[in-house]
């Protein structure tokens, strides 16, 4: 296999095994019974948003740690925020009390600690 396959498809394995969990986390209220799933989850998505956009990164052929911090922090944010958005307007996100807000930060940032770390990782 070709080097630069190996971040797609690190990527692509992370990504299923989050939506796998994610999958049976709803249907079978794993995320209501072990209230830590969501953070690792959102921690995960983060290191399959970081590979796949290390290896965007590689294949525009690019080089710098700044530009690929860059990339992938605004790959992330990206996503992340569209996650937010579609748990938001799906009914998914729930609203108890004062906790949405903390509870949206925290999984932005593992989105963008879980990316930048996988990115990092990955251009060693």
């Amino acid at each position: 296999m070709k080097p630069y396959r190996t971040p797609l498809l690190l990527s692509f394995v992370v990504a299923l095994f989050v939506a796998v969990v994610h999958i049976f986390g709803m249907t079978l209220s794993w995320y209501w019974l072990w209230k830590p799933l969501d953070a690792v989850m959102h921690l995960l998505a983060g290191v399959s948003m970081g590979l796949f956009a290390y290896w965007v990164f590689i294949r525009l052929g690019a080089k710098s740690h700044l530009r690929l911090s860059i990339f992938t922090t605004l790959f992330a944010l990206a996503v992340g925020i569209s996650w937010e958005f579609f748990e938001f307007f799906a009914g998914i996100a729930v609203f108890e009390g004062q906790s949405y807000w903390p509870d949206t930060a925290l999984d932005l940032f593992l989105d963008l600690a879980g990316a930048l770390a996988a990115a990092h990782v990955s251009h060693k």
